[in-house]
């Protein structure tokens, strides 16, 4: 892997000079995952408020990463893809651990935002297991409490201070009054077995 890691990064070093060329553009905000060719979880959640706000110039680079040759060399073309999106992005947000990221430094006016594909620590992650590459030059992160402020600091080299805890999007639908009355709704009906399916939902 190690091999790989070098034959990416000079592959990458040939265009990142390039990439600092462009302008960032202060209302482009950039989606970059590895997990999924489509928008998931937070991203899903996070993109549909953005859109619904009006005024981003939203980009997806969206990857279902899965080993194989194949796969390899679509992979070098989307690292390739994301230098130069990265470079012109106001704010990158990430799912998971990014090399481009981490080996090469960005513009001026470009923050990353881990948004970490997990609501807890339950395992190690990011720098905290053996990796082929250090991760490093991520601004942010989010986590749902303080007990997991030292896990992602140091998971993916953040400073604590710029760990925010700010509760997961993904489990904003805990709070939302429109499922929580659904869900009532749905507990009467298994209370209530002779009652028809569609009475819980008129």
């Amino acid at each position: 892997m190690k091999i790989k890691n070098l034959i990416l990064t000079l592959i990458l070093a040939i265009f990142y000079p390039f990439s600092l060329l462009q302008k960032v553009k202060k209302n482009k905000i950039t989606f970059i995952s590895l997990e999924s060719n489509s928008l998931t979880r937070d991203f899903k959640i996070i993109n549909n408020a953005l859109i619904k706000a009006d005024k981003y110039d939203l980009t997806y680079h969206l990857f279902d990463y899965t080993p194989g040759l194949k796969n390899q060399v679509i992979y070098i073309i989307k690292c390739i893809q994301q230098l130069f999106a990265i470079n012109q992005s106001h704010l990158v947000l990430l799912d998971f651990n990014n090399f481009v990221v981490s080996k090469f430094k960005r513009k001026h006016g470009v923050t990353v935002l881990q948004l970490w594909h997990a609501t807890g620590a339950i395992k190690k992650f990011g720098n905290s297991v053996p990796r082929d590459y250090k991760i490093k030059h991520y601004d942010y992160t989010i986590v749902n409490s303080e007990f997991f402020v030292d896990d992602f600091s140091k998971a993916f080299n953040i400073k604590k201070e710029n760990v925010k805890i700010t509760g997961i999007p993904e489990t904003d639908k805990l709070f939302n009054h429109q499922r929580i009355n659904n869900n009532g709704k749905l507990q009467v009906q298994v209370s209530h077995p002779d009652k028809p399916v569609s009475a819980c939902c008129n």
